[in-house]
């Protein structure tokens, strides 16, 4: 059990590993980025539809009676 601690410690702090984590931590923060502003877009576009579809709703129910 302690030649594993011992080898996961020497593996943690070598520089290319210590480089991976950071490259893949960054690939992470970058993805997650695009992705949440693929989903705000996404959002304000259903909002936009929805503002048109009440503005709709409300000039039929207003000058028609009812939908």
């Amino acid at each position: 059990m302690a030649t594993n601690s011992i080898l996961l410690a020497a593996l943690a702090v070598s520089k290319p590993v210590a480089v991976g984590i950071g490259l893949a931590a960054l690939i992470g923060i970058w993805l997650a980025f695009k992705v949440a502003k693929f989903v705000i877009k996404m959002l304000l576009v259903l909002a936009a539809l929805t503002a048109i579809g009440l503005a709709v709703w409300w000039y039929y129910t207003a000058h028609h009676g009812s939908f």
